[in-house]
């Protein structure tokens, strides 16, 4: 096939276009352009990568996320980070990591030239398709689509009012971690500039309520900067700045969906100190290892473990054979492919005592919800691919082999009418096996009355098929 013309993800066709790149175009120019700078993984929600502590075991990971988890709840902490389950997807935390990640792409970088609004639109797209609607979130590939669309706007109207005010940040979206006072902290910034003379600027981009940052997220971010060894080292490597502490001159907050900015001022070394004496006491707690639940309305109404909390029947423990359910459930283990896709079994062994009727009933039951979704989402985008009216062949999409093929064929619009009308004519017994082929031979065959097939002939119609089988391409 031959090469496919670039296009504007921000015309007024880039629903069909979208579409066309999902399927096959990976030679596009700006998804070619996407990949080479290809921003690194954004974690939703402020999450931090997990990442195990093998050179100093003895050191508390710690981050402001684990932080505020666990003083929300500490049972709802040792769910997450003790027995490593994970929480379900959720569409808001997509959506915020791939503005964050079509950003990072947009900042990243020492070329004097910009990405144009095109690129950042292919970047965003390419985080976009890496997941199904299902580990994105969202409750349906419509609801994902609307998504989708609203963050391309939402991009488009950022590039307009900061187009003549781009300049390269000193570090986007930075992953530290080291060690300060007992603790391996973990911290990540969206965007941090150098304002010179040891000052720095730290941005933090928001894409949920246009609500202000609690003051102890701030403290976290002044306090984790300027503790941190490794910024004025990577100064002097990017920049040729020597400078032996950078400091905190202003934090912004950067609200997307309405492109407000809030700006804060360094906070006093008081209040750090008061700040940090409390974050050391709640990582005290967690060394403890105190998961006693502190439920409350809003915190209990989002929580993805009451089966196991003991505020709602569980006793506070989870088996193994559990956690490796939640998380394939999650798509914790493969971001791509749900147990049914992989075929690999659940661990539940058929004589564990703790695995119940109850249990065994609903872990099926929630295989056959997935399976029924994961088909219904098929069917859409078989319809959604049809709409193309592709020509049949071989369509290379770099993971899998797609042929595509289309097909004309008979259906009934309703099968009970036709049964009736078979019964009508004395053909009962064939109407219970009959196939459609069979009833397309007895709508042909010139012995049956005319008026059966003039009546039969009302009841179906012919529809045009599309025919996708995929296979994997080998690495």
């Amino acid at each position: 096939m031959g090469k496919q013309q670039s296009y504007s993800l921000f015309g007024p066709d880039n629903e069909n276009e979208a579409q066309k790149k999902g399927i096959e175009f990976k030679d596009n120019s700006y998804e070619k352009q996407a990949k080479s700078h290809k921003p690194a993984l954004h974690i939703s929600g402020g999450e931090i990568p997990e990442a195990e502590n093998k050179m100093k075991p003895d050191l508390l990971d710690f981050s402001y996320s684990r932080m505020d988890l666990y003083r929300t709840c500490p049972m709802r902490f040792k769910f997450r980070y003790v027995d490593k389950i994970k929480e379900k997807p959720k569409g808001f935390f997509f959506f915020g990591s791939a503005i964050h990640s079509a950003l990072e792409f947009l900042y990243k970088g020492d070329s004097p030239v910009f990405p144009s609004i095109d690129e950042v639109g292919s970047a965003f797209m390419e985080f976009w398709l890496s997941k199904p609607f299902q580990l994105q979130g969202f409750r349906s590939a419509e609801e994902s689509a609307r998504k989708r669309d609203e963050g391309l706007a939402m991009l488009r109207e950022y590039y307009r009012i900061n187009e003549k005010e781009f300049k390269r940040a000193f570090l986007t979206e930075r992953i530290f971690k080291f060690e300060i006072d007992g603790l391996l902290v973990t911290a990540i910034s969206d965007r941090i500039d150098y304002l010179g003379n040891g000052k720095i600027l730290i941005t933090d981009y928001k894409t949920g309520k246009d609500i202000r940052r609690t003051p102890s997220q701030l403290y976290m971010y002044q306090k984790i900067a300027e503790a941190n060894p490794e910024l004025p080292e990577l100064l002097a490597q990017k920049l040729g700045q020597k400078e032996e502490k950078l400091t905190i001159s202003q934090m912004l907050y950067y609200h997307v969906p309405t492109n407000k900015k809030y700006f804060f001022e360094r906070a006093s070394d008081n209040e750090i100190k008061t700040f940090w004496d409390g974050a050391l006491k709640t990582a005290e707690e967690m060394r403890a290892e105190k998961y006693d639940p502190t439920p409350s309305e809003h915190a209990c109404r989002w929580c993805d473990y009451k089966q196991y909390c003991p505020i709602y029947g569980g006793d506070g423990t989870v088996h193994e054979y559990e956690k490796e359910n939640a998380n394939a459930d999650h798509g914790a283990k493969n971001s791509n492919s749900s147990s049914l896709e992989s075929g690999k079994q659940e661990i539940m062994p058929e004589n564990n005592p703790e695995a119940s009727l109850l249990q065994l009933l609903n872990r099926y039951g929630d295989l056959e919800e997935r399976k029924a979704v994961i088909e219904k989402e098929q069917e859409i985008l078989k319809q959604r691919i049809g709409s193309l009216r592709l020509t049949s062949g071989d369509y290379n999409t770099g993971r899998y082999t797609a042929d595509i093929s289309r097909k004309t064929a008979w259906k009934a619009e309703s099968r009970k009418d036709v049964i009736t009308l078979l019964n009508d004519y004395g053909l009962y017994e064939r109407a219970c096996t009959l196939t459609m082929s069979g009833i397309i031979s007895l709508l042909n065959n010139m012995d049956t009355p005319a008026i059966f097939r003039e009546k039969l002939r009302a009841m179906l119609k012919k529809e045009e098929q599309n025919i996708i089988e995929t296979k994997k391409n080998s690495i």
